[in-house]
């Protein structure tokens, strides 16, 4: 039935959602359940061809039927396999997931979810699309070593600006304390920017919008950083 190596719980699951040794679990040149991944990838493919919505419910209960008699968390945990292979992203109805290994455990291994996550097919993302987010990670933010991987890309660069954001949030309030704080024309549209990025819940348009506006991204961040320099340090109180 395909299937050498069963998943007995969560916490299986969760292993190999945090696992960097995909290989252990039959990711990559290891034998172990590759015609069950590659069976699932079909059915998703499939699937995908005729425009078809892959809801997590609807593959449990093929699976679990004859020929293949899969338990519920194999199933769960060949899900895990591919997400953590790149081969599928996953929606909670229609916000995707964002690589959070215990809420993705939670999320596919719950009863009460598997009518609301649905699977998708991962696209090819260009090779161009993955350097300019990489360059904005090195240039804009001072990364030295941006990650490969496009989910890890996706994630830190969804992480830096969200800190950025509540920096940049945190800065622009205290202008009701005193207006005459120079560098609030520059802030307001470096914020604004980032705040439209962040609103993306799709991966892939996540990093064409990194893509597209690496340019004005690095320009708004120089412009930005003055000020942003200014309440780091301690010519504010010249104003009080």
């Amino acid at each position: 039935h395909y299937v050498d190596r069963e998943f007995a719980s969560d916490s299986d699951v969760l292993r190999v959602l945090k696992s960097d040794d995909l290989e252990r679990f039959g990711v990559g040149p290891s034998e172990s359940n590759n015609l069950a991944l590659q069976e699932m990838l079909d059915y998703i493919s499939i699937k995908d061809e005729k425009k078809s919505m892959v809801v997590m419910s609807e593959m449990l209960a093929h699976f679990s039927k004859k020929p293949y008699g899969w338990k519920a968390m194999t199933i769960s945990g060949l899900l895990a396999m591919l997400y953590r292979g790149d081969d599928v992203r996953l929606r909670y109805q229609r916000s995707y997931l964002t690589h959070n290994p215990e809420d993705i455990a939670r999320y596919i291994t719950r009863k009460e979810n598997y009518d609301k996550i649905v699977i998708e097919l991962k696209k090819e993302t260009s090779i161009e699309i993955i350097q300019n987010a990489r360059w904005v990670l090195r240039d804009v933010f001072d990364i030295s070593s941006p990650p490969e991987k496009e989910q890890e890309l996706i994630d830190l660069l969804r992480t830096i600006l969200d800190e950025k954001k509540q920096e940049l949030s945190a800065d622009l309030a205290l202008y009701s304390e005193e207006s005459r704080y120079p560098g609030r024309g520059r802030i307001e549209p470096y914020l604004k920017v980032i705040k439209e990025m962040l609103s993306i819940s799709d991966p892939t348009a996540f990093l064409e919008s990194i893509s597209d506006e690496k340019d004005s991204l690095a320009d708004l961040a120089r412009d930005a950083d003055t000020a942003v320099r200014f309440f780091k340090g301690s010519q504010k109180d010249i104003f009080k």
